[in-house]
């Protein structure tokens, strides 16, 4: 059964319209791990595997983690998450829109649930001080307003088109 999208000021519906949206959000992610179900792949061949091994080259100056992360701009899984709050809430609520500064928008509620992802990756210490919600739920929205190509924003993409492809009885009524 769905919230009621319309809390008019009540906290507790709020919170529970955001507890509804996180649980879904979830599910949803659960729905979409299907689509890299593939056949058995036939055993390896194991000498050849290490074969192989010893004859690559061995990588040097590989990037560090915060690199790596920094160069997907540190937003990928709030990108993601963002993606598809905004992709449920145009399927369960068509025609309806929240205003950035809404405690519930789909923004803020990527940012909420990545807050920590974020503060690893990102130089969040000095900014975390000052920020609000609303700070780092307009970054999350900038990210993905860029339209940068990052990996979160691809596999948001797959995954939203594999979400499209299933029946309608996989979705609340």
């Amino acid at each position: 059964m769905l919230p009621d999208w319309d809390f008019d000021g009540d906290d507790g519906k709020r919170r529970a319209f955001i507890a509804w949206v996180n649980a879904e959000l979830d599910r949803w992610a659960v729905l979409v791990t299907e689509r890299f179900r593939t056949t058995a792949p036939p055993p390896p061949d194991w000498a050849e595997v290490a074969r192989e091994a010893a004859l690559a080259p061995r990588p040097a100056g590989a990037p560090s983690k915060t690199q790596a992360h920094r160069a997907g701009d540190g937003m990928d899984a709030a990108v993601w998450d963002y993606m598809l709050l905004r992709h449920m809430f145009r399927r369960y609520w068509p025609a309806r829109n929240r205003r950035v500064t809404d405690p519930a928008h789909a923004a803020r509620i990527a940012a909420q649930r990545n807050r920590h992802e974020l503060r690893k990756v990102l130089d969040l210490r000095a900014w975390d001080a000052v920020a609000t919600d609303q700070d780092k739920a307009a970054e999350v929205h900038a990210a993905w307003k860029r339209w940068d190509d990052i990996p979160g924003r691809r596999m948001a993409e797959a995954d939203i088109a594999f979400l499209d492809s299933l029946p309608d009885q996989y979705f609340a009524q």
